[in-house]
């Protein structure tokens, strides 16, 4: 059985990662029924000198290194080096639930490119309703990616190492989900629990910045620009509600010639339902002009004039 399973799990291998790591490794080691080759690739020069050294002296586990901190490169590089039937992949601060391989190989029926599974996504499960995710998963996706990184079991023949070709810092996995859909490969949707993520510190998921939140804009301009055209209409929202997200957040932060900004990008890619709070916007710029400053109580849509209760649509 060791023989039909990669599991590669990338990781800067730092000194404050090196416990949940071995978490992550043990999670592997009790895959009884369906044991797994471990290969870790380590990326990126903050490497704890001790932890990589007891890394390579374990004979049970293929480790490489990569100089270029970046996971998805790191995940790429590891599926290059895939020589098993199956593959999947594991975060370094994540874990396998116990039968996790051996459930998502049952699965894996002959015409089968994709295993993806339900799991605990901190404490939430990741799928709502399998029935509509299997029903229209690209429709699906749309609204909410049911695919995590540690979720899917893969078919190496099938599934080449050209859908990880990229250097994505958040967001991949939806990037991967679209275009395994749009390549035609055929998933198969299994709602058992097989894995678990974790808060953790520097987690990618935790991280939130500008710079995320325009590659987040950037990716979705290009799923709604890529999608068919049933689905177009689904992708676009997921847009518009972002760019209001945004406007509102700068809003909330005091920065008002920001709000408008990607209000107006709000409203340019067919945001309409978000037209009333632009009286909110047009308030706060009375305010500003009035005050010098964009008073606090108006960092609720509540407090305009008359419109006690009032709440937009999100």
């Amino acid at each position: 059985m060791r023989d039909l399973v990669t599991v590669i799990i990338p990781t800067t291998c730092e000194s404050h990662r090196e416990e949940v790591l071995w978490r992550a490794i043990g999670s592997l080691k009790s895959q009884e029924a369906a044991p797994p080759q471990v290969l870790i690739i380590v990326n990126g020069k903050r490497v704890h000198a001790p932890a990589y050294e007891t890394l390579i002296r374990q004979p049970e586990l293929r480790v490489q290194y990569r100089e270029n901190g970046n996971v998805s490169e790191a995940r790429y590089f590891g599926r290059t080096l895939v020589d098993t039937p199956f593959f999947a992949f594991l975060d370094d601060d994540d874990i396998f639930l116990p039968n996790a391989l051996q459930i998502r190989l049952e699965a894996m029926a002959p015409h089968c490119d994709v295993v993806v599974t339900n799991g605990q996504f901190y404490d939430e499960p990741v799928f709502v309703d399998v029935a509509e995710i299997r029903k229209n998963p690209l429709r699906a996706l749309a609204r909410r990616c049911w695919l995590a990184s540690c979720g899917g079991l893969y078919r190496t023949r099938t599934i080449g190492p050209e859908f990880f070709n990229h250097a994505m810092r958040w967001n991949e996995v939806t990037v991967l989900a679209f275009d395994l859909l749009l390549a035609g490969k055929c998933f198969e949707f299994v709602d058992d629990l097989t894995w678990r993520t974790f808060r953790t510190e520097n987690s990618a998921y935790a991280q939130t910045s500008p710079e995320r939140a325009e590659q987040e804009l950037a990716l979705l301009r290009e799923l709604v620009h890529r999608a068919p055209k049933q689905v177009r209409r689904v992708f676009r929202q997921k847009l518009v509600d972002q760019l209001h997200a945004i406007s509102d957040s700068f809003l909330t932060c005091g920065d008002l010639d920001k709000a408008f900004q990607y209000h107006f990008a709000c409203l340019k890619n067919h945001g309409f339902r978000y037209c009333l709070y632009t009286c909110l916007l047009l308030y706060a710029a009375l305010e500003r002009r009035r005050t010098g400053t964009v008073r606090a109580p108006l960092q609720s849509q509540n407090d305009l004039p008359g419109r006690a209760g009032w709440k937009r649509r999100s």
